[in-house]
């Protein structure tokens, strides 16, 4: 990674510097999902064949899960217990820092334009960390979990010490910081703005890196490839771009007729030996598995009936899992291509949609959070819900989880962020 700074950003890459990617007759699988006539559960339109089926798990009290319900399985338990209320605003954003034997140290970040430090299990407010005029919208831990960054509204990004000592102020995009990236080996951070930009700067002594130009409307979600060698990003515009971090250009872009049709909202990333995966989701329910490598893309799924808020790729098994605002998550096999399992909410709180999942670090279980305030733990092996609760009254705008699985940090509308212990 060149760490070497500049003083102006990279100027647009000229369009015969940015190949597109996409063969309009490329797709390898499409997956189209309808409700089946008087049953409400998914099934799939498809040529090929598919051995395994595809398992549904709708939840409902008394009824027969697909594969391996238990009694308990979907019941909600009500979280009672001490809160993070200080914010006084909504709770945007959480992260899951330090994890001694002892305490974990929490961050939190929200309306009231501050970040606030906490230890846990002692919910001592350690540390508030001023200086954002808007309200903070998303921070992150680096790699080894000694800086943190927080982006705010007010088109910032301040690097913090744990100490909560500011160690760096990063300017440059022109709107609201939309998402920020840390790389995964290095002390190098990026973000996307509303104002159709990525940036990339040093993080420890604050200088500009790279400028990534060329996306038509707001970048909305990405990040850096798995092994740090290439910087990906998602668009309003519809499109995915693939960047070099060194020189700034863009390697290739996805888009076309035979791509999104509508803003992308989420994306993930994962490299394997027989290929480097992204997966995007959008505003009208479409999720798509390309090669970001080759541009290929391999899986379009017309597959949910709101927009997809959340992608993620399980970290245990072949897996990539897409949430929506319908209240549905779909469980993905990359081998194939297919569906493999749905969960629903609708059992746990009608109506609800899912803002959020993470996958469990090491092993194949997902957490996902909802617009009713509910958390759920499911298996993905056998989709079944292990556990529920609902630590919030209203919509839960951010989770994380720690890497043992033990700890679920969420922030809310409510104005609150609480942690719930898994053991």
């Amino acid at each position: 990674m060149d760490s070497s700074s500049s003083n102006e950003p990279n100027t647009p890459p000229s369009e015969d510097q940015e190949g597109s990617y996409l063969d309009e007759s490329s797709i390898d699988h499409e997956i189209i999902l309808e409700d089946a006539p008087g049953e409400g559960v998914m099934e799939i339109e498809d040529d090929g064949d598919d051995d395994d089926g595809d398992d549904y798990y709708e939840g409902e009290e008394g009824e027969e899960g697909a594969e391996g319900e238990d009694e308990e399985g979907g019941e909600i338990i009500p979280q009672e217990g001490p809160c993070f209320p200080e914010h006084n605003e909504p709770v945007y954003c959480v992260a899951i820092g330090p994890d001694t034997q002892s305490e974990v140290l929490i961050a939190t970040g929200g309306g009231d334009d501050k970040v606030r430090l906490w230890t846990f299990p002692s919910y001592q407010q350690i540390n508030v960390l001023e200086g954002h005029t808007d309200s903070v919208s998303s921070i992150s831990f680096n790699h080894n979990k000694t800086l943190l960054a927080s982006g705010a509204m007010d088109n910032t990004i301040r690097v913090w010490k744990i100490n909560g000592e500011l160690a760096s102020l990063l300017e440059g995009p022109d709107d609201l910081i939309e998402w920020i990236d840390w790389h995964p080996q290095g002390n190098v951070i990026l973000a996307g703005s509303k104002d159709n930009s990525c940036w990339m700067w040093n993080a420890e002594n604050g200088s500009f890196m790279r400028a990534f130009v060329g996306h038509t409307d707001s970048v909305t979600c990405g990040g850096f490839s798995p092994d740090g060698k290439k910087v990906i990003t998602g668009s309003a515009d519809q499109t995915v771009k693939v960047w070099d971090p060194r020189s700034g250009n863009c390697a290739g872009t996805i888009g076309g007729v035979q791509y999104h049709h509508a803003p992308i909202l989420a994306l993930a990333s994962r490299d394997s030996e027989s290929a480097k995966l992204v997966a995007t989701g959008d505003e009208e329910g479409g999720v798509y598995i390309a090669n970001y490598e080759t541009g290929k893309v391999l899986t379009k799924m017309s597959a949910h009936s709101d927009s997809v808020e959340s992608i993620v790729f399980l970290n245990a098994l072949p897996y990539v899992a897409s949430a929506s605002m319908d209240g549905i998550i779909h469980i993905w096999d990359l081998h194939s291509g297919m569906l493999r399992n749905t969960l629903s909410h609708k059992a746990f709180a009608d109506g609800a949609g899912v803002s959020k999942i993470k996958a469990h670090a090491t092993e194949p279980f997902l957490y996902s959070a909802t617009t009713s305030g509910t958390v759920h733990l499911w298996d993905c092996r056998s989709c079944q819900c292990v556990r529920s609760w609902n630590p919030h009254r209203m919509p839960i705008l951010d989770l994380d989880v720690s890497l043992n699985g033990r700890v679920i940090v969420t922030g809310s509308d409510d104005l609150s962020a609480v942690v719930s212990l898994y053991e």
